[in-house]
């Protein structure tokens, strides 16, 4: 009987955890909520990081799990994603290698180490600008990056207060 209750008790607990952790992210967070310094800088970067990276990178930088919450709950599996404002998003387009990239494994941009590997934010402007977003590496403008970049930085808390990133200052802002 006693290992009865301590089974019940162990798996209660078990499902409770599952049950907490899926509604942890069961909707995505807003990164305001994480975000002390805000510039009309970091304003404009969080929108356009909400239009562009978002979706896989989630609405407050978890990563990948936290991004899938965007996708129809068909879609929340895939391993491969439709490039951005294209016909595929229809239900009658099937998925291809021209209207679709791998998604690989968006890592997450917030959080302890989560830009680490980044030494400072000119080097982070600079691989987000050759790299990013992936199904078109460039296709925003400098400013646009910048933002981005912002954006990152003050969701990291790296961001000191009115302080306007530009490509001459990002490496005074340390990412480690």
């Amino acid at each position: 009987m006693f290992r009865l209750t301590v089974f019940l008790y162990c798996f209660g607990l078990s499902l409770g955890l599952i049950v907490f952790a899926q509604t942890q992210l069961s909707k995505p967070l807003d990164p305001f909520d994480f975000i002390k310094v805000s510039t009309e800088q970091v304003k404009r970067g969080a929108k356009v990081y909400d239009l562009v990276c978002s979706d896989c990178h989630g609405d407050s930088g978890l990563g990948i799990e936290e991004g899938r919450l965007s996708f129809l709950p068909e879609h929340q599996n895939c391993e491969k994603c439709h490039r951005k404002f294209n016909a595929s998003t229809k239900k009658d387009v099937k998925l291809s290698e021209r209207n679709s990239f791998n998604l690989g494994v968006p890592p997450k941009l917030r959080g302890e180490e989560a830009l680490a590997h980044f030494n400072n934010a000119a080097v982070l402007y600079v691989y987000i600008r050759s790299a990013m977003p992936r199904y078109e590496p460039g296709m925003l403008s400098d400013q646009d990056y910048l933002d981005i970049t912002a954006f990152l930085s003050a969701l990291n808390n790296s961001l000191a207060e009115n302080f306007e990133l530009t490509q001459a200052n990002a490496n005074m802002i340390s990412l480690k």
